[in-house]
């Protein structure tokens, strides 16, 4: 397929950039070739209302994950940015990377990959393993030992470039698979024939992006979060090291660490590395006010945005229950959304709290929305996540996407059981009322806001503004 740039919403985004116009043909031309067997590599999906019933093997599931990013990795790094023929050559992978011929881990994925035979580009294969390694908590040291003369200031450069190349990589499919190009442009009735491969390509580059914050910050998913936390002095609050002996010892969720039950772990982890208790005291207290701190600046960073709005942008981060839910119906309202129905009967009906219509309803299947408050400082957890499954399930609505919408916040565990949650999105009030104040600043287009909500997975305001 013969791909053309122009001056578009995709011309615009690769100019962003950085990339050389024949890495966006080179990627594009991959994604339309290989489309089936890339979204073929996407965990296994499973109904909503069987997630709390199915043993996912988390074995398995990371296994799936690390197949697709090895895939997309080496798509990178074989790409035209590190090619001897590039004028001028842009990026370069470490020579030794070039010579070694090192068994790669994952047979599934070398079947996949756009170079064959693999041998044919070493330093692809090597390079994709070292970032995908580094991402998941592989001691620089051990990295820097399986090749001859490979240092620290290498692998951290190759790095640096590998995630400028994928956020790219990311901000093509977005906006091919996100509405902001009209269907019967080429690139983009090559790429999507109908929408359960839109939503597809949408898990793919929210997939993307978590990766490329695992390789910034050097972390497992499941962990990310600690390293994002600040300490007092604004700097991070952990380093990669004290993140990793805490996963070590099975503390992986903010419940984890400030479990009585569990302290015992969290200071063998820190005795491991000698960190001082005036430092555990601020890890521990950071953790129990940090997400309260952070909401209430983003929701006063909307009041500012939308002085209009004032009241009812207090009123959807302090309330809860039915109370929230009239004050998300005004929202709803306001921005032009068809609520076609709702739940009055208090849980009796066992009815989704919403079925709404975003954009014309000859394109769009109707959006079942369920919303979990919780008081306290609880969090949503994965039971009240899901619920909404059943309920759609009861009234025939199990086909359509769902989300729910959990007032304050979800429990960090559950992200990770719904990767393979089929049709469901889970999103926290404040990354919802941050998107629609975008929509309602005309900031984003109404098609970006309805794509990014229903993508399945957990929709955050990265993935708008990222």
């Amino acid at each position: 397929m013969k791909v053309g740039l122009n001056v578009t919403e995709l011309g615009r985004v690769v100019a962003r950039s950085g990339l050389l116009p024949e890495t966006a043909r080179y990627f594009i031309e991959f994604l339309v070739n290989r489309r089936d067997a890339l979204l073929g590599l996407l965990p296994e999906a499973v109904d909503v209302e069987k997630i709390l019933d199915e043993h996912v093997d988390e074995s398995v599931l990371a296994q799936s994950e690390r197949t697709l990013s090895f895939v997309l990795s080496h798509l990178v790094f074989s790409s035209p940015e590190y090619r001897e023929t590039a004028t001028p050559k842009q990026r370069f992978i470490p020579y030794m990377l070039n010579g070694v011929r090192r068994e790669p881990k994952n047979i599934r994925a070398i079947d996949q990959i756009v170079v064959q035979p693999w041998e044919r580009d070493l330093g692809a294969v090597n390079a994709a393993e070292i970032s995908l390694d580094f991402s998941e908590g592989a001691p620089l040291s051990e990295l820097e030992n399986r090749f001859e003369g490979l240092t620290s200031g290498m692998i951290h450069g190759l790095l640096r470039d590998h995630v400028a190349h994928l956020k790219g990589l990311a901000d093509i499919i977005d906006v091919l698979s996100g509405g902001q190009i009209p269907p019967d442009d080429p690139n983009v009735s090559e790429l999507i024939v109908n929408d359960e491969q839109r939503i597809l390509l949408r898990r793919v580059v929210r997939h993307v992006r978590i990766r490329i914050t695992q390789i910034v910050l050097g972390v497992p998913e499941d962990v990310v979060w600690m390293r994002e936390l600040k300490g007092r002095n604004g700097g991070s609050l952990m380093n990669r090291s004290m993140v990793l002996a805490l996963r070590s010892y099975g503390l992986r969720t903010m419940e984890d660490i400030l479990d009585n039950g569990q302290k015992h772990k969290f200071h063998q982890a820190m005795n491991a590395l000698g960190v001082k208790h005036i430092k555990r005291e601020e890890i521990c207290d950071v953790i129990e006010r940090q997400r309260k701190d952070s909401t209430e600046m983003l929701r006063d960073r909307i009041r500012r945005q939308l002085p209009e709005c004032d009241n009812i942008v207090v009123q959807l981060f302090e309330s809860r229950g039915r109370d929230y839910e009239d004050y998300l119906n005004e929202c709803f309202e306001c921005l032009g959304f068809n609520v076609k129905k709702r739940d009055t009967s208090d849980g009796v009906s066992r009815y989704p709290d919403f079925v709404i219509s975003i954009g014309t309803a000859e394109d769009h299947e109707d959006i079942v929305l369920e919303c979990k408050s919780k008081d306290g400082g609880r969090e949503v957890n994965l039971g009240d996540a899901t619920d909404v499954g059943g309920k759609a399930v009861t009234h025939g609505l199990n086909r359509n996407p769902m989300v729910t919408v959990c007032q304050p916040y979800v429990s960090t565990d559950v992200p990770r059981h719904l990767k393979t949650a089929n049709g469901l999105a889970v999103v926290n009030n404040e990354d919802l009322a941050y998107a629609m104040a975008a929509l309602k600043q005309e900031k984003i287009t109404l098609q970006r806001f309805r794509s990014w909500l229903i993508t399945p997975g957990q929709p955050r305001i990265g993935d708008l503004f990222g």
